[in-house]
């Protein structure tokens, strides 16, 4: 039962076991993942996946799916004639896929993403990798919108093919089975490139604490994360109750690198020290001061769960993998061999590793005293000639908005924030003239055309600049979520809560007319206007509260 078994199938490799099952599981897997994307083309790979599978479960046949960094799956379990047909449809559908499900599949794709939100570990490798590889993982598949028929027939024909395409089973591969995908070579996973950041630094995230680092990939870099979890936890939850579910996780990223993750949610008290503790514990790990026994433990629970009948068809998957990694298939004992092979040493360079590539995601409540950078759009001095475009919101909003035909930047005297064109991974594009451009590290310049004056011209302007296969359209935004400018009274007020001196030049100048409007209408009518000058305080008394009532 322990022998991963290989045989080929219409050119389409395939690994398996026999499990003795009387019902038959079944994994098609491509490489192609989020990291073969780009952004105006993130959720492409979710979508075929979508339509593939759609309606094709019935009676005790379950099909189910996913997308992951590396990888796609299409999965079907249940009577090995019924997994069968479906593996022969599947395929027959990737050859030649059709697509009279298109919107409403966009729209559902939408809906999961709204629900699934960005969770901790696409946090961080957004912050880490920026709007490319795998930090495309931390958007909402915006690409959605630019994919129509011919664009994603064309990515099915290219990546689920007989060599990018392995099949996996928990059984032998049913009698006459056939796979109708293309020809086609493996296409390895590309080299996971991070942002030019100085590490380690830091960047706020809505809760708790996320630990994160690079190392190589290996079995004692997958031991990690269950040593860090079970030190994170005997640290916050059972020594200070601060503390529900302390985590950890290891994601490869290429074929090569992984990056692991450890962190913890935290009640108020726990805030104020959970930074700085957190990261001594990876440094004490990386040291080597913990307990050995939680290596050993780990390693023999792997084994524990590897050896399970139960599990044997795991040693099959990774097979499949391996396979699409370019590694030959390994067998059960030569599995147990490497994680037995794991000792104190091999974590503590794996800590070592994470350790000096470490990004530490920290609650903005949170208090520490580490010196570490907190990650920030980079700024300098201007760099972009073209059309420039004053606040509508000045004076109490001072900086410019420049559009040029090499890139665009906003900021004031010697501070500007910019995105070149040749830096422009995508621009999202809002059907009221809003644009957002993103550049490949991540961080993205949002002009309101609104809040500009001749807002319309920097729309076109932008337009013009980026190039139009990067241009990502989004839904209608409603009218409450359209900006619009401070009236003069808000302006005025936002000045003073700044304690700028400009407020109060322009009250001294407000005040001065006031003053000038007064002596004229004295002197023409002989009399001081008092119902001029109550009512001038009134509406002036007014119109400042009901702008501070607003703010």
């Amino acid at each position: 039962m322990s022998v991963v078994r290989r045989s080929e199938i219409d050119g389409v490799q395939a690994f398996w076991v026999d499990s003795g099952r009387p019902t038959l599981t079944a994994s098609l897997v491509t490489r192609q993942g989020m990291v073969d994307e780009t952004l105006p083309t993130t959720g492409w790979t979710h979508l075929l996946e979508h339509l593939a599978l759609h309606d094709r479960a019935s009676g005790p046949l379950h099909v189910n799916g996913s997308v992951s960094l590396l990888h796609t799956r299409l999965d079907a379990h249940g009577p090995a004639d019924r997994v069968a047909q479906v593996l022969e449809a599947l395929t027959g559908w990737l050859a030649e896929p059709t697509f009279d499900e298109l919107a409403r599949e966009q729209s559902v794709l939408r809906a999961e993403a709204a629900m699934r939100g960005a969770g901790e570990v696409s946090v961080g490798l957004l912050w880490r990798y920026g709007a490319g590889g795998p930090g495309l993982s931390g958007y909402s598949e915006p690409g959605l919108s630019r994919a129509d028929a011919q664009a994603l027939t064309g990515l099915a024909q290219q990546t689920f093919t007989r060599g990018n395409t392995v099949l996996f089973l928990d059984g032998p591969p049913p009698e006459g089975l056939a796979l109708h995908l293309p020809d086609g070579a493996l296409r390895r996973a590309p080299a996971a490139r991070p942002c030019d950041d100085t590490l380690p630094a830091a960047y706020l995230i809505n809760a708790g604490i996320t630990l994160s680092g690079v190392l190589p990939r290996s079995v004692a870099g997958t031991v990690l994360p269950h040593v860090l979890r079970e030190v994170l936890t005997a640290e916050f939850r059972e020594r200070d109750g601060g503390a529900y579910a302390p985590w950890a996780h290891y994601e490869p990223v290429d074929d090569e690198s992984a990056v692991v993750f450890a962190g913890s949610d935290a009640n108020e008290a726990l805030l104020q020290s959970i930074a700085d503790r957190a990261i001594f514990q990876l440094g004490q790990v990386a040291k080597g001061v913990f307990k050995s026994s939680l290596v050993t433990d780990t390693v023999e629970q792997l084994v524990q769960a590897m050896t399970d009948p139960y599990n044997l068809p795991g040693l099959a998957y990774r097979a499949a993998t391996d396979h699409l990694r370019g590694d030959p298939p390994v067998d059960l004992e030569e599995v147990l061999e490497e994680y037995r092979a794991v000792d104190l040493d091999a974590v503590v360079e794996s800590a070592a590793a994470m350790r000096s590539s470490l990004m530490v995601g920290i609650a903005r409540e949170a208090r520490w005293t580490q010196e570490m950078p907190i990650l920030g759009m980079p700024s300098g001095a201007a760099m972009v000639d073209g059309r420039g475009h004053r606040s509508l919101n000045f004076p109490a909003h001072r900086e410019r908005l420049v559009v040029g035909r090499e890139g665009v930047q906003i900021g004031s005297a010697k501070d500007f924030r910019t995105v070149r064109r040749d830096e422009v991974a995508g621009m999202f594009v809002y059907p009221d003239g809003a644009r957002e451009v993103v550049a490949r590290d991540g961080w993205s310049i949002n002009v309101e055309p609104t809040l500009w004056s001749a807002g319309a011209e920097a729309t076109r302007g932008m337009d013009a600049m980026v190039p139009a296969d990067l241009h990502i359209p989004m839904l209608a935004r409603g009218p409450d979520r359209v900006p619009r400018p401070m009236s003069f009274w808000r302006r005025l007020h936002h000045l003073a809560q700044q304690g700028n001196r400009r407020f109060w030049v322009v009250a001294a100048g407000l005040f001065l007319l006031w003053i000038a409007i007064l002596v004229v209408a004295t002197s023409v009518t002989g009399r001081v206007p008092v119902g001029g000058v109550i009512g001038g305080l009134a509406v002036g008394a007014w119109s400042f509260l009901r702008e501070r009532k607003r703010e």
